[in-house]
């Protein structure tokens, strides 16, 4: 006969209560910051498309203007005479439209410098443009920064409402048939966009180095 032998039966251990209380926590935690690491990738990806889209919209509003043919009214210097627009069609025109309270102006105005001294050797003028009414506040903006171009004022929006809605600072070139070849909105400085940096490069001969970084703005 078959010696029968009993099958040892396998020891079961329960762990201890504070064990698995441990193992939970450090499961809970894991979880926490795996919840914590998404939401944050989340939320930069929000501010990235929201960024593109508001970069796309930029884009898209100026795209609409390039190649629009505006008229250049009559408008008054601050010194209160008439200034009429070159008629001839070998000068382009660079408006740049501006408010003594913005403070981005006031940080772009080495560029403006800039672009008035390359600008004769483009076959380009220079013409500051305010929706402001009251000379004497502009005089005196002028005259801080030892502004060398005439400054015209257009509190009816004659000549910059035509362009739509624009904020402070904006530059405009007109092309000699007052077509709109280019726009560059708001402080340009290094970190503007590579189209924006390219056509001041192109069109002034103006490199990026020379251009503020906007780190420097900041500070």
């Amino acid at each position: 006969m078959k010696e029968c032998r009993n099958m040892e039966q396998p020891t079961i251990v329960n762990p201890k209560p504070h064990r698995l209380f441990g193992h939970l926590i450090t499961r809970l935690r894991s979880s926490n910051v795996i919840i914590a690491l998404l939401a944050g990738l989340l939320t930069i990806q929000v501010v990235q498309n929201q960024l593109i889209i508001r970069r796309a919209t930029i884009h898209t509003s100026e795209e609409t203007f390039i190649g629009e043919q505006l008229t250049l009214p009559t408008l008054l210097t601050i010194d209160g005479k008439s200034y009429s627009f070159p008629r001839d069609m070998h000068t382009r025109t660079l408006l740049i439209y501006f408010d003594t309270a913005c403070q981005f102006c006031h940080r772009d105005v080495s560029l403006w410098k800039l672009l008035h001294h390359n600008a004769p050797l483009h076959g380009v003028i220079v013409v500051g443009v305010t929706r402001e009414r009251d000379t004497e506040v502009v005089s005196r903006f002028v005259q801080a920064y030892q502004l060398p171009f005439p400054i015209l004022m257009d509190p009816d929006r004659k000549l910059v409402g035509q362009l739509g809605t624009v904020g402070t600072p904006t530059k405009v070139l007109l092309a000699p048939d007052a077509r709109v070849d280019f726009i560059w909105r708001g402080l340009t400085t290094q970190q503007s966009s590579d189209m924006a940096l390219g056509a001041l490069r192109m069109m002034f001969g103006i490199e990026p180095q020379q251009l503020p970084a906007a780190s420097d703005i900041r500070s």
